[in-house]
């Protein structure tokens, strides 16, 4: 039977194409670049059985390789100049120049790339060749330039025949479009595919791919992905993603990962299943759909960790009807019993696979003819007859029935089921495939075709509605309801069919509160508008008809409460994430993009509106869907004649309605795609798409533990050692911030090891819990009962082989000293430590206080710091002060290098630090005499100690403003002008130590803020730069260049670090900022009214003039602290006649007050009249009258 079908392509025209039990599928794609042959032969027509030589004529040429067209195979095809490839008898088709629709009676087996009457004259060529070595070989014809009898027009067009059956036709000028060809394949008058007779329907942007059913791969009919993100051992966690729903679980340990799978992590094989070896696997219980007796096929991703030295070990097991393995020479074995007499049947592949590497397995049955294939290359084969015999035992992964020593260590995936043989070609294809992970974007778990439901519900096809491209034309949800009237069908080659399953929801965060802000945005009909500087909160904004409105770029976040635009609006977006408490629209809205992609959140129901053109070049013209996200908190319709590239989400239902056209992907409750109406599923936009914050950001895989224990510790009663374990994704050095699981924690002499969770706790522990709060880093305290001079730790995680042991040793002694931990401090000051002495006393008892260890003694001292946050030491520059000694060492110096003085075995020791950073140890090793081996009773003793980490923070974050005039020292209106409000100012943000001086080593992220300080109880208005991160680069200051605040007035401006190495930067302030201004003023509304409706007489009263005047920041908007004594400027009136250069604005008599400036506006109000001058004058007819600021 024939299908038109899926895969994602750019542009394309609809129109309806004519199929009748034709073996071919065809598919639209991308345009893809021309093959070119390794050599190009030129046709030489034969010339003969022919009236119209080079125009009407042929030849036979040789293909280059076995070709299978249907179910035979050629070795040489015909080429026509009319635009059409012939298999077998040529039938005189050559003659036919006159194209006719298929079914033909003018001939059979052919493949009409584009059958028209052509001519191969002077100016054109027809040309062939062969490209690639096998199994992969191409068959190229060209026909360029070739001309049309008709109309002259000049055609380009090619067709590839691939050794794997494929056929794929180009065109490669849009002239070539199909007007007045035939264009489709016949293998008899009852087997054809017409994609278009005499119609425009093709042209440069896609190809046409055929592919013959007898060769494709077929439909799984059982598949194990392993893309789950964890097994627990829970029934049915191991998802079948077939119609028949075999789910399974996991057993003892086996878990899921995605460090490195087969095929790529962000469009690819994705998870897989891992197995220890030991005892863990995967089970699926028994079902009739589980047996298979002839005619089926089993492909399988297989990484093995490493051969067995003997016996199998398993990768699939269904016992006596299908198993098979790896065996001790890295073959694949494969073994089953025959149905009738119970004989046992195996074979061996006659190549191997690697170990450590993934490698592709296939084994495929029917009678007579058993078939190993490894990555898509046949690798053994049998003959046996009879079928296999079924059973009644489970079907298991990675375990053969659970039979000891056959479990099986490594990975596996893409497990594929299918109820036929497959062949090397369909082998190959099953090896090749693969799709977006939702690991790489954790919501493409919610896209994963183009109409989804997340509740399971129903998807609802009207008359003649379609969806394309579908990856495999199942859909997730509960059920799908297709129109009876229908002639196309709803997954184009198939009806559509539902799985009986939800994909995952995509819960965004609680809809922010729009309606604190009182700024408004109106653009009147037929006019244009911006909003976006200065200011990212709105409470109306507007929009006439035919009106445009640009968001200008400077915001990550836009807040509209709502929302409003008339017919025929355009609505021209930046990157970013737009907050839309309520919308409407009229017909005809236009939405663009630029810059990357817009995320649009609306809160309550809505509608796109009739003929709206969202995110796409045109009607019915696909744009970048990865452009656009569209987020519905409650339900999303749509009207008719829509448009629409993206992605589009409603926690409601979603209602299509007719005649429209969806590019991208589309998911809510239940939906409804209306009459005519055709989604286009596209997977690379999709895993393209920037979500921003809308789902978990995909995090890193765990690959270790960073363990920092100290380089010498005591081995005494009482004493405890810091040990830091740290989660590290598996770079190896960025911390998984996010980490979650049990850390086991041992020694490497672990009988004689306690783990505490403090320096105080009374009770050991043997694991520590991470719930993600901690950020990948936690500390538990080690006291160890004996000496050993190199002690390591060891972190292993609980429920996945994640083990890692510390990279540095501890010198655990009975001697040495005991440390009193540094606290952290403010760099530039100082904290302490206290030493003291250990060791055996004059009685022989370890573990004492050595009182007699007096006086000023000489020892090593060294150092460690951290300044980046990534794992490890960094070298640095600053020196450390011991007891007022600078030290610089980082490594165990070669002699003494600090004097420490101590008093009955006990120093008290200062530590300075004038820069910032993590401060890992402090290291003091005392080897003089008598612990330099000179006296034989303390061979081998030295006296050592390392503290716990500490950090050396910034004071403050201090603020500097660069631009001028920026200090307010009276903090009211009587301060001079800064800059205009939302104009860009400059700001340097500094850490800095005691002192003020400058934290060099400083690097971290500093929160920004502002408060206005007057007028009092006014708009506090928005900072457009929150947050500022200092970098390596910056050497601890960095110049923030385009600051703002948006309103007027006297502001503070403050900065702070509430994270540094988990220490908090406090607030810091810089006072009375300012004095902000408007930018320009803007007159919002003017009218007069005379006193005899169209005149006035001089000096009659009843002259009416009314005049709105608005304060308004840089870029639009008006700023509403312009009021009380900020408000500086005053109105009055002026007026002129007819340009004749008379001042006539003091004739101007006014009765009422004038009015005053509130909240940015000022309301001028004048009843009066024109009074009479001295001498008399007049009339005047064009009398203008206006305002002036001053």
């Amino acid at each position: 039977m024939i299908s038109i079908n899926k895969i994602f392509i750019l542009l394309f025209l609809l129109f309806s194409s004519t199929y009748l039990h034709a073996g071919y599928v065809m598919t639209e794609l991308e345009a893809t670049d021309l093959d070119v042959p390794d050599v190009s032969n030129t046709v030489v027509w034969d010339n003969t059985d022919t009236n119209y030589p080079d125009d009407d004529d042929k030849e036979t040429v040789a293909i280059g390789f076995p070709f299978q067209f249907d179910d035979t195979t050629y070795n040489d095809a015909t080429i026509l100049t009319n635009g059409i490839i012939k298999f077998g008898d040529i039938e005189r088709m050559h003659r036919d120049y006159i194209n006719e629709g298929l079914d033909t009676n003018e001939g059979d087996r052919i493949i009409a790339i584009y059958w028209d009457d052509l001519v191969d004259d002077d100016l054109s060529s027809v040309t062939y060749g062969n490209s690639g070595s096998s199994p992969n070989r191409k068959f190229i014809v060209n026909w360029t330039n070739v001309r049309a009898y008709s109309n002259d027009l000049r055609y380009d067009f090619q067709v590839v025949l691939y050794e794997n059956g494929d056929i794929r036709y180009r065109y490669n000028n849009n002239t070539s479009n199909g007007e007045s060809a035939t264009i489709g394949l016949e293998i008899d008058d009852s087997d054809f595919i017409e994609y278009s007779y005499n119609t425009i329907s093709v042209e440069v942007s896609f190809d046409l791919l055929f592919r013959n059913e007898l060769l494709s791969l077929p439909s799984s009919f059982l598949e194990y992905r392993f893309d789950e993100t964890s097994w627990n051992g829970d029934p049915n966690e191991v998802i079948d993603s077939s119609l028949n729903n075999l789910d399974g679980e996991s057993f003892l340990g086996a878990y899921v990962s995605d460090e490195s799978p087969a095929l790529g992590t962000s469009i690819g094989t994705c998870n897989y299943g891992a197995f220890d070896g030991v005892d863990d696997y995967l089970q699926v219980a028994d079902n009739d759909l589980l047996d298979f007796s002839n005619n089926f096929a089993i492909g399988v991703w297989v990484k093995i960790s490493s051969f067995p030295s003997s016996g199998l070990k398993t990768i699939v097991s269904k016992d006596t009807n299908y198993e098979f393995h790896v065996n001790s020479s890295g073959q694949i074995n494969w073994w089953w019993r025959t149905a009738t007499t119970g004989g046992v049947r195996e074979f061996n592949s006659t190549t191997t696979i690697d170990e450590g590497v993934w490698s592709h397995v296939v084994i495929s049955f029917e009678n007579n003819n058993q078939t190993i294939f490894i990555n898509g290359s046949e690798a053994g084969a049998a003959t046996f007859p009879e079928n296999t015999v079924t059973n009644s035992n489970p079907l298991q992964f990675a375990s053969d029935q659970n039979l000891s020593g056959r479990y099986f260590e490594g990975s596996l995936d893409e497990i594929h089921f299918f109820d036929q043989s497959l062949s090397a070609l369909q082998a190959q294809e099953l090896m090749e495939n693969t799709r977006p992970c939702s690991s790489f974007n954790l919501c493409i778990s919610s896209f994963p075709d183009g109409l989804n439901s997340h509740t399971g519900g129903n998807i609802d096809f009207g008359q003649d509605a379609q969806l394309f491209y579908s990856p495999d034309d199942i859909l997730n949800a509960g059920s799908v309801s297709l129109d009876g009237a229908s002639s196309q069908r709803s997954c184009v080659s198939v009806e559509c069919q539902a799985n009986g399953l939800a994909v995952d929801p995509t819960v965004p965060e609680a809809f922010p509160d729009t309606t604190a802000t009182t700024v408004d945005a109106t653009v009147s009909n037929n006019s244009t508008g911006s909003i976006g500087s200065g200011e990212n909160g709105y409470r109306d904004v507007t929009l006439g008809n035919n009106a445009t409105l640009s968001v200008l770029a400077g915001y990550s976040d836009y807040y509209i409460d709502d929302l409003s635009i008339g017919s025929n609006g355009t609505l021209n977006l930046v990157a970013g994430t737009y907050w839309i408490n309520n919308f409407s629209s009229g017909r005809g809205l236009n939405i663009s993009i630029t810059g990357g992609t817009a995320r649009v959140y609306i809160n309550n129901a809505f509608s796109l509106p009739r003929s709206a053109i969202v995110n796409s070049e045109g009607d019915a013209t696909q744009g970048d869907a990865s452009q656009f996200l569209l987020f519905g908190y409650d339900t999303i319709n749509t009207g008719s004649s829509v448009t629409f590239s993206g992605a589009m989400y409603a926690v409601g239902d979603i209602e299509l309605d007719d005649s429209s056209t969806y590019y991208g992907a589309i998911t809510g409750a239940d939906i409804s795609v209306g009459s005519d109406t055709n989604v286009y599923f596209n997977s690379t936009a999709i895993a393209g798409l920037d979500y921003g914050d809308l789902c978990e950001a995909a995090s890193c895989t765990l690959g270790s533990f960073n363990i920092t224990q100290p380089a010498y510790a005591l081995a005494c009663p009482g004493t405890r050692s810091q040990v830091s374990i740290q989660a590290i994704c598996e770079d190896g050095t960025t911390v998984k911030d996010d980490y979650s699981g049990t850390v086991d924690l041992s020694t490497t002499e672990n009988s004689l090891s306690e783990f505490y969770s403090s320096a105080v706790s009374t009770s050991s522990i043997d694991s520590i819990t991470y719930d993600g709060s901690e950020l990948g880093s936690q500390n538990v305290y080690l006291f160890h009962q004996n000496e050993n001079p190199a002690l390591q730790v060891v972190a292993v995680d609980s429920s996945i082989p994640i083990s890692s042991t510390s990279n540095n040793e501890t010198d655990f002694r009975t001697s040495g000293f005991t440390v009193t931990e540094p606290s952290s401090f403010i760099c530039g000051g100082t904290t302490t430590m206290t030493l003291t002495a250990i060791g055996e006393d004059d009685s022989g008892a370890s573990c004492q206080v050595l009182t007699g260890f007096d006086g000023i003694k000489s020892v090593k001292a060294w150092y460690s710091v951290n300044i980046d946050g990534v794992a490890g030491a960094d070298t640095v520059s600053t020196n450390l002060s011991i007891s007022n000694q600078l030290i610089s060492d980082q490594i165990e110096p070669t002699a003494s290098n600090v004097g420490l003085t101590f008093t009955s075995g006990v120093a008290e020791v200062s530590l300075a630090y004038a820069n910032a950073g993590q401060i890992l140890a402090v290291n003091i090793k005392h080897d003089e005499a008598p612990y330099d081996d000179s006296v034989s009773e303390f061979s081998g003793i030295t006296l050592n100690a390392s503290s716990a980490s500490f950090v050396a923070k910034p004071e403050k974050i201090d603020l500097t403003v660069n631009t001028i005039n920026s200090d307010c020292t009276t903090a009211d209106a009587s301060c001079s002008k800064f800059v205009a409000a939302s104009s860009e100012f400059s700001v340097t943000a500094e850490a800095q130590c005691l002192g003020g001086d400058l934290a060099e080593d400083y690097q971290g992220t500093i929160s920004l803020g502002h408060s206005l300080v007057a007028p009092s109880s006014g708009n506090t208005g928005s900072l457009s730069v929150s947050s500022a991160v200092v970098t390596a680069a910056d050497d601890g200051a960095v110049q923030i260049t385009n600051q703002s605040i948006s309103e007027v007035g006297v502001f503070d401006l403050t900065a702070e670090d509430s994270n540094y190495f988990t220490e908090s930067i406090p607030l810091s302030t810089l006072e009375n900022v300012g004095r902000f201004y408007p930018d320009y003023f803007q007159l919002s509304l003017a009218s007069s009214t005379n006193s005899c409706s169209s005149f006035s007489y001089m000096a009659q009263p009843g002259v009416v003039l009314s005049y709105q005047m608005q304060a308004h920041k840089t870029g639009g908007g008006q700023v509403l602290n312009y009021t009380g004594s900020f408000a500086k400027a005053t109105m009055s009136l002026v007026a002129e006649n007819d340009n004749d250069g008379g001042d006539y604005g003091a004739r101007l008599i006014n009765s009422v007050a004038t009015g005053s400036w509130t909240n940015g506006q000022y309301d001028f109000d004048f009843s009066g009249n024109f009074a009479r001058a001295t001498v008399v004058d007049g009339p005047f007819q064009t009398l203008q009258v206006g305002t002036v600021l001053a």
